[in-house]
């Protein structure tokens, strides 16, 4: 892993026990990938979302756009040839960057297991991410890829570290509301050709679904065949929105 600070290299990062970012969790973070030539793809999104992230949160440092892609331009700079896991890490005392060799994921289609919670800020990516966490490491132990949270009357919202889409009646759905607003995301109801409709779906219904996928913006789309005890088929519109995800993610990505 490579460790930068506001564009120059570090061996790590402390903060003070006394900073909100420790005691309260007060921070912002963004993760994604580059292709293994060093663009990025929704890098301004990820941007946007995070300096909203910096006001919703009140932390006085926020550096702008230009200089954001300054320094994630200086850390893939000094990173490895290939595909790099990245992510943005914003605090009071100030803005770390990291670079991760990227592995390629091996895994199949997923099996998602429901889990009662949700993000207490789903408006934003904050460092308070410890429910998230620990629904994510409760599933992992039990033999599944993700958690997807849902409320006290069963309602979905979406995954620990994704997006949630579900395929019913022919067309592709997502929870409208108390969801984080992903990257891939708004970047599917925006361009998808399918269309991506906004509504609500409860774990009793999971039975009726013709087809489920998982999204985030290292992962891409992710199909989903199983959700608990029950079987999600496979849909051809997956597969083809999968790959006309692939070919706008190489065509759009840029350099920071």
């Amino acid at each position: 892993m490579i460790i930068h600070f506001e564009g120059k290299r570090v061996q790590g990062a402390a903060l003070p026990l006394t900073s909100d970012s420790v005691q309260f969790g007060r921070g912002v973070f963004e993760s994604f990938a580059s292709l293994k030539d060093g663009r990025v793809f929704l890098l301004e999104r990820h941007l946007e979302r995070l300096i909203a992230g910096l006001e919703t949160t009140r932390i006085p440092r926020r550096p702008g756009r230009v200089q954001l892609r300054g320094w994630l331009a200086d850390l893939l700079a000094e990173a490895p040839e290939g595909p790099q896991r990245l992510k943005i890490m914003a605090f009071a005392e100030g803005v770390w960057l990291s670079a991760t060799p990227l592995e390629p994921d091996l895994t199949g289609a997923w099996l998602l297991l429901s889990h009662l919670g949700n993000r207490s800020l789903s408006g934003i990516k904050a460092t308070a991410y410890l429910e998230s966490l620990l629904a994510w490491e409760n599933v992992r132990e039990k033999g599944g890829n993700e958690a997807l949270l849902c409320n006290h009357h069963g309602i979905i919202y979406e995954g620990s570290r994704t997006n949630f889409f579900w395929i019913l009646n022919g067309k592709i759905w997502t929870k409208e509301e108390g969801v984080l607003p992903g990257t891939v995301r708004g970047f599917l109801l925006e361009d998808a050709p399918t269309g991506i409709h906004l509504g609500t779906l409860k774990l009793r219904e999971l039975g009726g679904l013709e087809g489920a996928f998982v999204t985030n913006s290292v992962l891409g789309i992710k199909e989903v065949n199983q959700i608990d005890q029950i079987k999600i088929p496979k849909n051809s519109l997956v597969s083809e929105l999968q790959s006309w995800f692939d070919q706008q993610r190489q065509k759009l990505a840029q350099k920071p």
